[in-house]
């Protein structure tokens, strides 16, 4: 429970980005690169497009509320890490021989990943689509070896070593950049 309460307060202080508004011109993240938001009124179903290098079109209904537009914004996410976890998936299963029968992605506040080794589940933070890919890569390793070792003992170290090489970086590169903005309630227990 200390443990807990120490990464919960960590993860408290660390630094966000302020609330988004989700209108044009705001700055906005995928996949590690800042783009600027282009919100565009159609009477078409809302989507949002990647068309330039440093642009995110969301095209939306008339009077379309900012919640319904970080819904939107949120489902694209999910699309795109939907897209990008089976790949990553099937290349660390063949390496570290480990299967997961499923993934889940959601909004979390306090963890990038998290897994249910009795059903082989791993749960990815939505927050992941916005950062660099091999962030998101390192969470699924992580993940991954926690079904076979449960702590962060020195077996789940030395197979992370030998799984990759390279994960102390990546845990560094997250865990140090600006998180996406989190309303916190004020808990009394």
């Amino acid at each position: 429970m200390p443990w807990i309460k120490k990464q919960q307060s960590k993860f408290e202080k660390q630094e966000r980005q302020t609330k988004r508004e989700f209108a044009s011109g705001e700055s906005h993240y995928f996949m590690g690169n800042r783009y600027l938001l282009n919100v565009v009124s159609t009477n078409s179903p809302p989507k949002v497009e990647i068309k330039r290098k440093k642009q995110i079109d969301m095209y939306v209904r008339p009077g379309t509320s900012t919640e319904k537009k970080e819904k939107i914004m949120d489902n694209f996410y999910r699309s795109e890490l939907k897209k990008q976890i089976p790949i990553l998936s099937s290349k660390w299963e063949k390496i570290t021989g480990i299967n997961v029968k499923e993934f889940r992605i959601k909004k979390m506040k306090t963890k990038w990943g998290a897994c249910t080794p009795t059903k082989q589940r791993v749960w990815i933070n939505l927050e992941l689509a916005k950062k660099p890919p091999r962030c998101l890569e390192y969470v699924i390793v992580h993940e991954m070896t926690h079904l076979v070792e449960k702590n962060h003992t020195h077996e789940f170290k030395t197979l992370m070593d030998t799984f990759m090489k390279q994960w102390t970086q990546c845990r560094e590169e997250l865990n140090n950049s600006t998180l996406g903005y989190a309303r916190w309630e004020l808990s009394l227990s």
